[in-house]
């Protein structure tokens, strides 16, 4: 019985670690994704950003997003 209810607790327990969070920032002015990605960019896993980017906005991914594991530019 032990064995059922440890497995019960440790499948629902990876199953929140292992989910992902997809979002998509819509950037219309370079070098404000901070403020766009403000609300999620603690949790994002993947991202697809839209319109300008500058070098900052690369910055904040790198140091504002430490989920962050896939990018899409396109």
């Amino acid at each position: 019985m032990r064995i059922i209810v440890l497995s019960l607790i440790l499948a629902t327990f990876s199953r929140f670690v292992s989910a992902q969070v997809n979002e998509m920032a819509k950037v219309t002015i370079p070098c404000t994704l901070n403020t766009v990605a403000k609300t999620y960019s603690s949790t994002v896993t993947n991202l697809t950003v839209t319109g300008t980017i500058h070098a900052r906005d690369f910055k904040t991914m790198r140091d504002s997003m430490p989920a962050l594991t896939v990018i899409e530019l396109s």
